[in-house]
């Protein structure tokens, strides 16, 4: 482990003194923030549970709980102390914590000395390998003295430090705003479903009602299942053999992370995934408590694929395609596909595809799917439109990321 790290080290210094643009110093996190490990209070769940509140309680990969009280107001950096997501890597092992909140004692705590050394330690960490200095082959663990150990290069010229950081927020800024601009596009559709298939107020509505098994529905409308919408597409993909090639690759974690696909080389998927469709709708069956569904728009198919703990959705006609994106939104269905999982772990639940494409539902005619998607699909698109432009930010950044850090780029 030391030899691999003296070895590390070494390897950050080259990348430091081969840049011309930027002048580089070394240091230590110590050097640029302050460490607030000493002010954790860790809780179990029953002393959390009679301390019910509004502040977040975190943990080394995120919120874990809330509180009725905090110990930390103000920004922070929280840099995860245990667990495997130090070796995976599926959510950020340093992320910003602000305002009031808790910490239990799974997650240092840092504190930039000056401007923008919180965001500059996020992103340098983000590009970091860290692997050197993990320890723990069951429970990996960057204990302090490991954190305190690690090399960070450092802009020495305060501007060169705020700039390189300013280009990286530029981006995530821009990002963070197509979300908050999807945010209420997807609370019109959402509003708009309400309205016409739960309220039954529906453009040229004659307001009569039939009884069916699964209640009251109007006159013309059916008692039907999601199938009659959907199929399964169960094309598959071995990305092994096209090794060189650049798959598009929706995961769980891509998911997870702010439904972005991944790109990734055929010769780094080691398992067959299924093919994804365009206009399709990717539902996991994966732990159905928490819902995953992603909206595919138009794409390029060959390159296109999914775990297989997504299930390729394919609308029957062109125009089913807008009702059944918002139909997953809906609770009755999450509540059905919560109930039919089966699974020992709570986090390990799957529900079979054919229990999803049995839900019930009462089926509108063709005519007024048509008015919906007609209505809708402008919504649609555009929150596709984003997604997909937050995407190519988002290989920018990445590919920025290590450059700027390195002063390979000048600024």
């Amino acid at each position: 482990m030391m030899l691999l790290k003296i070895q590390f080290v070494k390897t950050l210094k080259v990348l430091a003194m081969n840049s011309n643009q930027i002048e580089f110093i070394e240091c230590r996190i110590d050097d640029i923030a302050t460490i607030h490990n000493s002010k954790r209070i860790p809780l179990n769940s029953r002393e959390r549970e009679k301390k019910n509140g509004p502040y977040p309680y975190y943990g080394a990969s995120g919120v874990v709980d809330y509180l009725d009280n905090y110990i930390f107001d103000g920004e922070y950096v929280l840099i995860s102390e245990d667990g495997e997501n130090l070796r995976s890597r599926n959510t950020p092992i340093a992320f910003k914590a602000t305002g009031k909140f808790w910490v239990n004692n799974h997650a240092h705590i840092v504190q930039g000395k000056e401007e923008f050394i919180n965001d500059f330690i996020i992103y340098y960490f983000s590009n970091l390998e860290l692997n050197p200095f993990v320890t723990g082959a069951v429970q990996p663990k960057l204990n302090k003295e490991n954190l305190l150990s690690i090399p960070i290069f450092i802009p020495k010229n305060k501007n060169d430090r705020i700039k390189t950081i300013e280009i990286l927020k530029s981006l995530d800024h821009k990002i963070e705003l197509n979300q908050q601009i999807n945010k209420p596009l997807e609370e019109i559709a959402t509003a708009i479903f309400k309205e016409w298939f739960v309220d039954f107020n529906f453009p040229n509505s004659i307001g009569k009602f039939q009884e069916t098994e699964i209640g009251k529905i109007p006159v013309g409308w059916k008692k039907g299942s999601i199938e009659d919408l959907l199929f399964h597409s169960k094309d598959s993909v071995n990305p092994l053999k096209q090794v060189d090639v650049n798959f598009i690759h929706y995961s769980i974690p891509a998911y997870d992370e702010g439904n972005n696909p991944s790109i990734e080389k055929g010769s780094t998927i080691l398992s067959n995934k299924y093919q994804v469709k365009s206009n399709s709708i990717l539902v996991s069956k994966l732990n159905p408590r928490f819902p995953r569904t992603w909206a595919i728009g138009e794409i390029e198919e060959e390159r296109s694929i999914c775990s297989t703990e997504f299930q390729v959705l394919v609308p029957r006609k062109p125009f089913y395609y807008s009702y059944c994106l918002w139909l997953f939104a809906q609770t009755f269905v999450i509540d059905k596909m919560k109930g039919n999982a089966s699974g020992t772990s709570g986090s390990h639940q799957r529900v079979r595809p054919q229990d999803i494409l049995d839900i019930e539902i009462a089926l509108p005619t063709d005519e007024v799917l048509k008015l919906h998607h007609v209505t809708v699909s402008a919504i649609s698109k555009q929150i596709d439109f984003n997604k997909k432009e937050n995407q190519t930010l988002i290989n920018l950044r990445d590919t920025l990321l290590p450059k700027l850090m390195k002063g390979e780029i000048e600024v």
